[in-house]
């Protein structure tokens, strides 16, 4: 079984009983023990906060002292080794940092401000330059849990959808505020995207 808490808990809070239950579990096949790498994870966004809290939980048997783990990163394989109380083992693994969505597909009538580019998340972007004449849009591919829903100058201008294609959210100029621009896009720490604001004609 794997799971996460759906609301804040802290050492020593007392057992759960009773409705609501805070936790989310999921049974999953029981690993081979006698298998020399194990791959046991869940991604969560767990309770308020804008970014995934991700922990590692593992209950063995009780004689077990530690746990050796092989993890991947930007700089390489790292191993770290985790000690364990009766068999249990608990170290927090961080935010995971998704790949980038795709590269976007620029047609030859749309003009790229450096309004823009990839990321992951909630965010807000503010940029002095805005390009001359329109009409405006916004370019996008994103994959994730949640579709983003993107705000130029304080105004809705659509949720791109998050699949394999790139959409296209036309901006109003109405929308448009001055000679700058201010890009909100709110969405899932789990959710990737890549933008682009210009002119279409």
């Amino acid at each position: 079984m794997v799971g996460y808490a759906a609301s804040s808990l802290f050492t020593r809070d007392p057992a759960f009983s009773g409705p609501p239950n805070p936790w989310q579990l999921t049974f999953v096949p029981a690993p081979n023990p006698h298998s020399q790498r194990l791959a046991i994870g869940e991604y969560a966004e767990v309770g308020t906060s804008s970014e995934p809290t991700n922990w590692i939980v593992v209950l063995m048997a009780p004689d077990v002292r530690s746990l050796g783990l092989l993890a991947a990163t930007t700089s390489g394989v790292r191993q770290p080794s985790i000690a364990t109380s009766a068999g249990l083992a608990v170290a927090y693994a961080g935010v995971p940092f998704l790949a980038f969505a795709p590269e976007l597909s620029q047609p030859a009538s749309f003009y790229a401000n450096s309004v823009g580019g990839a990321g992951q998340g909630s965010t807000r972007e503010k940029y002095d330059s805005l390009p001359g004449g329109g009409p405006y849009a916004m370019l996008g591919r994103c994959y994730g849990p949640q579709p983003p829903r993107i705000q130029v100058d304080g105004h809705s201008v659509g949720t791109m959808v998050c699949d394999d294609d790139q959409h296209r959210l036309n901006v109003p100029h109405s929308a448009l505020r001055g000679h700058g621009v201010v890009i909100v896009v709110r969405t899932s720490s789990l959710t990737s995207w890549q933008l682009a604001f210009g002119t279409s004609r």
